[in-house]
């Protein structure tokens, strides 16, 4: 988990061809759950926001594989 929780998640994803507005996405997700863990609010919608990116994420590494 240490590898995600890295600041440079964005610029790993967009390394490995994910979208630059994905990688915005998952970056700013992964930084809500993590104040979350560690005494900030969780967001509202959080489950779905982060299903929904992970389907995005998947189709992303899917259509690069072909």
């Amino acid at each position: 988990a240490a590898a995600v929780i890295a600041p440079d998640l964005r610029a790993r994803l967009e390394a490995a061809g994910v979208p630059a507005g994905l990688a915005d996405r998952a970056a700013a997700l992964l930084g809500g759950l993590v104040a979350a863990r560690y005494g900030g609010g969780a967001a509202a919608g959080g489950v779905e926001d982060a299903r929904a990116l992970v389907e995005a994420l998947e189709a992303s590494f899917l259509g690069r594989a072909r």
